[in-house]
């Protein structure tokens, strides 16, 4: 039967840009992709699908790009290797979105960060698949599962510990829309690690079913089926176990298809030699398989949620799963509960059922009855979350001075620390809150200067001035972030021009002037940039405001960069470009000023300036990379000004200090050109070791 086209029954049709970076059609993740691209078509919308290589095709696509395939042919994605494959995809993907225009970008794990970028420049929403649980609850539950049994995850394994995935998942979570979670495990693994509720969209899976299950099993024993790949995450060991005790004294078979982990079936083999049990291996016919059987066991110990769940429902095989198998299903109405690793409440199932006709018979037509395990329900599921993100409200709270953080980050300067505090106090509104984040003092006197100011104090051990200013975003609860250094003084007037250019919802950052104590000299005039390469004139680090959240979506500041590292600047301009590459506009209106108390001179120059070059030359290195037209334009604007500052006449500490800035530059870049790039953060390999606090009896 034909679906309704969208259009037909008043509701809009959409674009959508479907980014997979696997293998389309391919058994597993490739399959549901698939359900979900062709379920869209057939519903009338527009996908666009880019993939690595296609297994099976969708027909009525609106276009169709490969992008690891070279004459016709797939390129495996072990040439590359998983991580590089993953990265090559997503930088292909976000080169066609401002020109494809789509209303939605449908992304999968580990192949989103340049498309989200991409996506953020263009003004389209992205939602991420979440098809598992959160990737830190997976790992720690599955390495907690090797570790029972003994075993050792293997390397590369999917569910194996990876730090680097890790990384880039996370930066994923933070930047995407929205987060499309399948089930209530995935959705609650989640929320338990700080993801907000009103950021989960849940959706669902399906399963095609394309023949009439059988509904007798009068012909033979009680049969139970294990359908997946044989490993400890699967809890496999838990239905051996579980069927060892229901069934010491009744005929039946359990039929256990998959391939299996060898250090695995080592640790099984007793179990695995009990009567009844049976190895089927790798079927490339999971129906015929449940088909077979009366029950599915998949006490699995983590999932997303489980497809042959669906499809054992479907196909009258009755499910007796975990609660942590996603399972689309009421208990005791469509199939069986039980706690992960609860043996006897699994034995006590299986027996039930195995004894009692007449209960197998309703759990088995309760399944078979339903009709909401389509794929199609599962694409109304899906165009309803799509339309959700589209139809979210943009930031639009009413701001007020309670809205304003102000974060000082310092180390080591308790009476800079205290001047800046004070000036705080004096010029600024009090509703607005005031965050001292230390950045490894090796003495407790920063904390009691913040505490007797009244400012919430935050400690990092591990130094940095990025690292301590994105200590600061995660502390602050509030809408708009302000930035300024424990050198400088406030002056009257933030809160009203802050207020007043963040009421405009596509200004993301605003900065002001800063003035050096004893220069009269003041700006005047109100700039708005727009362009990414116009973040290197858009204003200073020592008054600097954002929106929060945004911010945080962009993954941060780069903590490589600036203060207290070898790349001793440009943290904030990084942060400027990526904001304006993003769609975000930043106002620069010296009405919002600070004056600057610590001026360097001699060596002390010469060293800051080469900071400042180090990090300028990282910065530009990385947006060649990022957005190599772009970043050319930076690494330009970069080299010619610094070229400018040598050549031009002045006092013997000003030209040392232009040549040790030029140098800088030069040094960053080659330093930057070695350094991993994870979305638009340099991968910080080597970060600063943690310091030891001073203790108050050590000071005496």
């Amino acid at each position: 039967m034909s679906r309704e086209h969208p259009q037909s029954s008043g509701t809009p049709r959409l674009s959508i840009l479907y980014s997979f970076p696997g293998i389309f059609g391919s058994p597993g993740v490739g399959w549901t992709a698939w359900n979900q691209v062709n379920e869209l078509v057939e519903s009338g919308h527009d996908v666009h699908l880019i993939t690595t290589s296609v297994a099976k095709p969708v027909a009525g696509l609106a276009s169709l790009r490969t992008t690891l395939t070279l004459a016709g042919r797939r390129v495996p994605h072990r040439l590359l290797g998983h991580l590089r494959s993953y990265s090559w995809h997503d930088w292909q993907t976000s080169h066609h979105v401002g020109r494809l225009s789509p209303d939605v970008i449908h992304v999968w794990p580990g192949s989103g960060l340049r498309t989200m970028t991409a996506a953020e420049v263009a003004g389209v929403p992205v939602v991420r698949e979440c098809p598992n649980t959160h990737t830190e609850q997976a790992y720690e539950v599955v390495g907690r599962e090797y570790a029972a049994l003994g075993l050792t995850p293997s390397p590369g394994g999917s569910h194996t510990r990876d730090e680097r995935r890790l990384a880039i998942e996370r930066k994923e979570w933070d930047r995407a829309t929205g987060l499309l979670v399948p089930s209530a495990p995935v959705a609650e693994s989640f929320l338990a690690r700080g993801i907000p509720a009103d950021r989960l969209l849940r959706h669902r899976y399906g399963s095609t079913i394309q023949r009439t299950p059988r509904r007798s099993a009068s012909d033979r024993p009680f049969t139970a089926v294990f359908l997946g790949r044989c490993e400890p995450r699967k809890g496999l060991h838990y239905a051996l176990r579980a069927w060892r005790s229901a069934m010491s004294d009744i005929d039946g078979r359990f039929l256990i298809y998959g391939t299996f982990d060898p250090e695995y079936r080592a640790a099984l083999s007793e179990d695995l030699e009990q009567p009844g049990v049976e190895l089927r291996g790798f079927t490339d016919d999971p129906l015929s398989a449940l088909e077979d059987g009366d029950v599915l066991l998949l006490p699995t110990v983590e999932e997303g949620s489980a497809l042959v769940t669906y499809e054992a429902q479907a196909m009258g095989c009755v499910p007796l799963v975990s609660t942590a198998a996603g399972a689309l299903l009421e208990n005791d109405v469509h199939g069986l509960l039980h706690e992960p690793g609860d043996v006897n409440a699994l034995a006590s199932q299986i027996h039930r059922l195995a004894t009692d006709p007449a209960e197998l018979a309703r759990l088995r037509e309760a399944g078979i009855a339903r009709a909401d395990l389509s794929w199609r329900a599962a694409s109304d599921a899906l165009v309803a979350a799509y339309r959700k993100v589209l139809a979210s409200p943009a930031e639009s709270q009413p701001l007020t001075p309670d809205s304003i953080s102000v974060a000082i980050c310092t180390r080591d300067r308790p009476e800079s620390l205290r001047v800046a505090l004070q000036s705080i106090r004096e010029n600024c509104e009090p509703l607005m809150e005031v965050i001292v984040v230390d950045s490894g003092s090796t003495t407790p006197e920063p904390e009691a200067v913040a505490l007797a100011a009244g400012a919430r104090y935050v400690r990092s051990d591990i130094p940095g001035l990025s690292i301590a200013r994105n200590l600061a975003l995660h502390t602050s609860d509030r809408p708009i972030i302000v930035y300024t250094d424990d050198d400088c003084c406030a002056t009257p007037g933030w809160s009203e021009v802050l207020l007043r250019h963040f009421a405009r919802p596509e200004v993301d950052v605003v900065t002001g002037y800063m003035r050096h104590h004893g220069h009269e000299s003041v700006e005047t005039s109100t700039s708005v940039y727009t362009r990414t390469a116009e973040g290197l004139d858009a204003g200073h680090g020592a008054i600097m405001a954002f929106r929060r959240e945004r911010t945080i979506r962009l993954g941060g500041f780069d903590p490589t960069l600036g203060a207290g590292r070898r790349l001793a600047g440009a943290e904030d301009l990084d942060m400027f470009c990526r904001h304006l590459a993003a769609g975000g506009h930043i106002v620069h209106d010296p009405s919002c000023s600070v004056v600057h108390i610590n001026t360097r001179e001699g060596e002390d120059y010469a060293k800051l300036l080469l900071g400042y070059g180090l990090g300028l030359g990282a910065l530009a290195n990385k947006w060649v990379r990022l957005a190599p037209n772009t970043g050319r334009q930076i690494a330009s604007i970069v080299l010619r000004r610094a070229v400018r500052q040598v050549v031009r006449p002045g006092t013997l500490d000003k030209r040392r200090g232009r040549r040790a800035l030029l140098r800088g530059i030069l040094s960053g870049w080659a330093s930057a050109a070695r350094m991993r790039l994870v979305g638009p953060i340099f991968l910080d390999a080597r970060p600063p070791k943690p310091v030891v606090l001073a203790r108050a009896d050590d000071l005496a």
